[in-house]
């Protein structure tokens, strides 16, 4: 991963492109971490090979406006994800698991049929 936390809490990541790499930014078996203000693989880079924001076995994460061009995933409930701009990913924009609380969130141009999953999206203006 570009940025990765393992079983690291009350963390902030802000302001910071991560791409070329398995993940963007991975966060896992961590709790309370701030993710704000990143591009994880923005739309001019290569991109990352699976997800630009990962969180997994995580909880109480804030996943805030930031900029992913592979897929924000989200593995846990107890997480909020806001703000966020998600596009041209080759699944969805955000795929979250039921329950996580969201607001704010754009997608377009991803492969999922509905840009996000388990979240609302409004549309979002593709890249060029």
């Amino acid at each position: 991963a570009g940025i990765a936390l393992i079983r690291s809490e009350g963390n902030k990541i802000r302001g910071n492109t991560a791409q070329l790499g398995l993940f963007g930014i991975l966060l896992h078996h961590s709790d309370g971490n701030t993710i704000t203000a990143n591009e994880a693989a923005p739309t001019w880079s290569d991109g990352n090979q699976c997800d630009g924001i990962a969180l997994i076995a995580s909880d109480k994460n804030r996943v805030v406006d930031n900029i992913a061009a592979n897929d924000v995933r989200v593995a846990n409930a107890t997480t909020t994800v806001k703000y966020n701009q998600a596009t041209n990913n080759q699944g969805w924009g955000i795929n979250a698991v039921r329950g996580v609380t969201a607001e704010g969130n754009r997608a377009a141009g991803n492969f999922g049929p509905g840009q996000c999953r388990n979240v609302a999206c409004t549309p979002a203006t593709p890249p060029v």
